[in-house]
């Protein structure tokens, strides 16, 4: 299976962060660490999305979880 790459610009859309704001988050161990391709910074798709699901779910059930 191959793996998806995600783009620097594509992970900073996806939480409304500034390139400082994720350069910190992978700098403190918040956040999957890139790979450098080119000179530039990949995310493994997959470890985005897992990082995704495990840290920003909703911290109360909503409405629909009563």
């Amino acid at each position: 299976m191959q793996k998806e790459w995600v783009k620097s610009g594509e992970v900073r859309a996806r939480f409304g962060w500034s390139r400082a704001t994720l350069d910190r988050h992978v700098i403190a161990g918040k956040f999957p660490r890139p790979v450098k391709w080119g000179g530039r910074n990949y995310w493994v798709r997959s470890e985005v999305l897992d990082w995704e699901a495990e840290h920003l779910r909703p911290a109360t059930p909503g409405p629909e979880g009563k």
